[in-house]
Order: C-alpha cells, then sequence, then structure tokens
C-alpha cells in the first residue's frame, strides 16, 4: 500500500490561503466545499495562491460579479463616495486585466483620499473609545499632522489621549 503524500504545506496555512483568496476574488469567506477542495489542493498538488486565485477568477460565481456594482460599493466603503466616471473606467480596467477585489481594496485605501478617511476613523475612533467623544477640530488637526509627519499610529494615538489631563480627570470622576 502506497501512503499518501506528506502536505507541503500544513493545514492551518493552507485554509487562510485559501480564505484570503476567497476574500480577494468573490469578496467573501470560503465556503466548507470550497475550503476542503483548494486547501487540499495546496497541500498535497502544491498549488500556489496565485493559482487559486486564478482558478477562482474563473468561476462561475466570479464572472457573475458586476464589475462597476463591486467598485461603486468599494468606493462607498472606502472613501464614503460614489466614484467618478474616470475612477470608474480605471478600476473597471484593471478588473478586466484580471485585478482582484482585494487589489482594488488595497489599491483605494493607499490613495490619498483613502489614507485621509482611514486617518479620519483612525482618530474618531481613538477620541470616542478613550475619551467618549468626538475629536474637536484642534486635536483633530494635531493628531492628523503627527500621523502624516512621524507616522503615528492609532496605538501612539491612543497612549498620548490615555496620557492627557482630559483623560485622567476622566478616570477620577467617571460618569
Amino acid at each position: 500500500m502506497v501512503a499518501p503524500p506528506r502536505p507541503r504545506i500544513d493545514r492551518r496555512t493552507a485554509e487562510a490561503i485559501v480564505d484570503r483568496a476567497y476574500r480577494e476574488v468573490l469578496d467573501r469567506p470560503a465556503d466548507p466545499e470550497g475550503l476542503r477542495r483548494y486547501r487540499d489542493r495546496i497541500m498535497f498538488e502544491g498549488w500556489s495562491q496565485r493559482e487559486m486565485i486564478q482558478q477562482l477568477q474563473r468561476s462561475d460565481e466570479a464572472r457573475a460579479i458586476n464589475p462597476d456594482a463591486a467598485i461603486s460599493r468599494m468606493y462607498r466603503e472606502i472613501l464614503g463616495r460614489d466614484p467618478d466616471a474616470s475612477g470608474l473606467a480605471h478600476y473597471r480596467a484593471k478588473w478586466r486585466q484580471g485585478w482582484t477585489q482585494g487589489q482594488i481594496r488595497a489599491d483605494l485605501m493607499r490613495s490619498r483620499e483613502g489614507q485621509g478617511n482611514q486617518i479620519r476613523e483612525v482618530i474618531t475612533r481613538a477620541y470616542r473609545d478613550i475619551l467618549g467623544r468626538d475629536p474637536d477640530p484642534a486635536g483633530y488637526a494635531n493628531y492628523e499632522r503627527l500621523m502624516r509627519e512621524r507616522g503615528y499610529t492609532e496605538r501612539d494615538i491612543r497612549r498620548a489621549l490615555m496620557n492627557g489631563d482630559e483623560y485622567r480627570a476622566r478616570m477620577r470622576n467617571p460618569r
């Protein structure tokens, strides 16, 4: 009797690759059947994530996705607005070149507008979590500058807010 082939990649890593590829292409987690099928191909047949993505892109489900609707949804999620005509045309062309939804999403997040929205969300979330309020204009401007110029992260902002007088006063006199 011949022993089954040894996996080249462990199960957890293979499943993470499969789930990431599903999210990249289909914008959803892998279903149990797909997870098993592609996990085994990665583990026992040596498939790469790129091969899996290409296979998913050829699937009926992927081909049924309306690119304009998907691109518009990503614009609204990341930039908080509908795409302008040139942006829609740009990403429609990228879609035809084989870009995944994940690649388009990442590109939008890297854009100047996307980074501005991320900065706004990070600062607002930190203020709400630490101080229980939205940032005031001066505080927002200060932390935006620190993020852009000094590379402050959300963790840095949270630490700074927790070291501030307002937070200390709030902790002394909780409501």
